[in-house]
């Protein structure tokens, strides 16, 4: 991918990824675009590592992992928007991980229609700049509606968010302050309502809260309730 033409496009659909650290990982792709869709991954530390100057992730499959989405700017060439919609992820401990933001560039990221179900803990659903970030996080222009979010705990410090320009320590905010500081009228938290989640069958069943409250008027997630 470091010698990618600028503006060159990936495709990554219909893959079965399990057991790797990063399962989707753009090394050097500053102006590459990307279209992740039909994947199922579990059992890995991150599921997509996006470094990619525009990304359409939607309708996968993420099950047991640390981070669902990991953004990062290092190898940046170009201003960046990330669209992450529909997919269905459980048992897993974060759903966004941004690690810093790179002063030079924007970024703009649309986290929508999303179910996520926390393994054991919410610590930390949604983590934009925690761990020694140096310049923290814009969300100006970012997207956050329609999520379905299952909690342990009832979220607390769901959010970790640094400013860029903000000294300190990260802001640690509970499940509804967080959806309030990041303007998110739509979210909700519910359990999720899967068939069998023991059983890895995160479909969802007939009293699913995610049935009919994506933005667009489908079910939330990945996965759509099926007629038994």
């Amino acid at each position: 991918e470091s010698t990618a033409d600028p503006l060159s496009t990936i495709t990554v659909y219909e893959n079965v990824l399990h057991d790797e650290f990063h399962a989707v990982r753009h090394k050097h792709s500053g102006n590459v675009l990307m279209e992740a869709y039909h994947n199922v991954i579990y059992d890995s530390e991150s599921a997509f590592y996006l470094r990619t100057a525009r990304a359409e992730v939607h309708h996968n499959l993420i099950y047991r992992v640390g981070d669902a989405f990991r953004i990062w700017d290092e190898n940046r060439q170009a201003d960046s928007e990330q669209w992450l919609s529909h997919n269905t992820i459980a048992e897993s401990d974060s759903l966004l991980v941004v690690l810093s933001d790179d002063p030079d560039y924007t970024r703009v990221v649309h986290l929508t229609d999303n179910l996520f179900a926390a393994r054991s803990s919410s610590d930390g659903v949604l983590i934009l700049a925690r761990w020694g970030s140096d310049y923290g996080v814009s969300i100006e222009g970012w997207t956050f509606a329609s999520n379905l979010y299952d909690l342990t705990d009832g979220g607390a410090d769901f959010l970790f968010h640094k400013e860029i320009g903000v000294a300190g320590t990260p802001v640690a905010l509970p499940f509804s302050a967080a959806l309030t500081h990041l303007g998110d009228t739509t979210s909700i938290s519910e359990a999720a309502g899967f068939v069998d989640a023991g059983a890895n069958d995160y479909r969802l069943d007939a009293t699913s809260p995610a049935r009919a409250a994506a933005s667009d008027g489908g079910d939330i997630g990945a996965l759509v309730y099926e007629d038994p």
